[in-house]
C-alpha cells in the first residue's frame, strides 16, 4: 500500500511499514490529522504501523517485557516531539475482527490511546482519568470502545463470572474447582488488566 503522511502542518507522520495486513491508510491518516490539530497543536508525533514481531522485539529492548503486544509509546517531549507511536499490524486486525469493524477503525483506536500516554496519561495509576478522556475523545470523533473501556468491560465479565462459580460452588452445583479464581486476594496488576495488551508506559524513545 502507498504510505500516506498527515499533512505537514500540524507535524504528524505516518506509514505503514509492513506488508501482512493490507488496509486504507488515507482514513487513518486524516484521523491523525485531527488529532494532532485538536490534542497536539504545534507539536510532532509519528504513527507506524510494523509487524507483530517488530513490535514484541520492542516491547522486550525497552520495556524487558518479552510478548507480543497492540501498541508501544514511546515519549520524547523534547524540542516540540511528542514522541513515537508503534502498532502491531496482526493484532490490529485480530482486534478488528473481535470488535467487529474494519482495521482502520482499529488502527485509529489504538493511535488515539498511544497519543493519550505520549500526553502523559497513564491509566494505571491515574484513578480514571485517562479513561474518562478517552471515552469522551472516541465519542467525539465517532469511534466505537476504547482499549480501556474493553478492559472495563473484560473485568466487569470476570467478576461476574466469578460470582457464578461463588454462588455454585455455594450451592452445591456445578464444579467448584473448575477454573474458580478468588477475586479478593488477586494481584492488583491482574485485577485491572488492560484490553489487549496496551502496555505502553516505557519512557524509552524509539531509536
Amino acid at each position: 500500500m502507498e504510505r500516506p503522511e498527515c499533512s505537514d502542518d500540524p507535524g504528524c507522520h505516518f506509514e505503514s511499514a509492513q506488508q501482512a495486513v493490507p488496509f486504507d491508510g488515507r482514513p487513518v491518516a486524516d484521523f491523525l490529522d485531527r488529532l494532532a490539530q485538536d490534542l497536539a497543536p504545534g507539536l510532532e508525533f509519528s504513527v507506524v504501523v510494523v509487524d507483530d514481531d517488530a513490535v514484541r522485539r520492542a516491547n522486550r529492548q525497552f520495556r524487558k517485557t518479552d510478548r507480543k503486544t497492540d501498541v508501544l509509546a514511546f515519549p520524547d517531549g523534547e524540542h516540540g516531539n511528542l514522541g513515537d507511536i508503534m502498532i502491531a499490524a496482526g493484532r490490529a486486525a485480530e482486534q478488528a475482527v473481535e470488535q467487529r469493524h474494519s482495521v482502520e477503525t482499529e488502527v485509529q483506536i489504538l493511535a488515539l490511546h498511544g497519543l493519550l500516554h505520549l500526553k502523559g496519561y497513564d491509566h494505571d495509576s491515574d484513578g480514571g482519568e485517562m479513561l474518562a478522556v478517552e471515552g469522551r475523545l472516541r465519542q467525539a470523533y465517532g469511534l466505537p470502545l476504547g482499549l480501556i473501556e474493553r478492559a472495563t468491560a473484560t473485568r466487569r465479565e470476570d467478576v461476574r463470572s466469578d460470582l457464578t462459580a461463588v454462588a455454585s460452588a455455594a450451592s452445591g452445583t456445578g464444579e467448584c474447582d473448575s477454573g474458580f479464581r478468588d477475586i479478593g486476594s488477586r494481584p492488583k496488576a491482574e485485577a485491572a488488566p488492560c484490553s489487549g495488551d496496551c502496555d505502553i508506559r516505557s519512557p524509552s524513545h524509539v531509536s
